[in-house]
C-alpha cells in the first residue's frame, strides 16, 4: 500500500474526492463489501450523513448501520445510538420500523 507522502497533495485530494464519490453512489454494493465492516464509526457517519448517498431507501441505510454494528457487537453495540441518529428515520415506514426494526433492536 502506498503512503500518502508518496502522492502530490492535490492527487491525494482528487483521489480521496474519488472514491467518496464512488463509495456514496454504489453504496448499496459497497455495503455487501467485506471491507464495509471495516470501516471507522466515522467514516459510516461520514458516509450516511452525506445527502449524496444513493441507497433504494432509508431501509437499506438503516440495515447497513445494524450490520456494522452486528458484525462485532461487543466493540461497537456503543456505537448504535450516535450511528442511528444519521439515520433519516422518519423515511422509514412505520410497518418496518414496528415489524423489521424491532427484531434488530433487539439483537442491539
Amino acid at each position: 500500500m502506498y503512503k500518502r507522502t508518496a502522492f502530490p497533495k492535490h492527487n491525494y485530494v482528487y483521489f480521496q474526492k474519488s472514491a467518496t464519490t464512488l463509495i456514496l453512489e454504489g453504496f448499496i454494493n459497497v455495503v455487501k463489501c467485506e471491507d464495509f465492516n471495516r470501516l471507522t464509526v466515522d467514516e459510516i457517519i461520514g458516509f450516511i450523513k452525506d445527502d449524496r448517498l444513493v441507497a433504494f431507501d432509508e431501509e437499506h441505510v438503516f440495515e447497513a448501520v445494524c450490520h456494522w454494528i452486528q458484525w462485532d457487537m461487543e466493540k461497537r453495540r456503543c456505537h448504535a445510538y450516535k450511528l442511528l441518529s444519521y439515520v433519516r428515520l422518519p423515511h422509514i415506514s412505520p410497518e418496518y420500523l414496528v415489524y423489521e426494526a424491532s427484531i434488530i433492536f433487539v439483537q442491539l
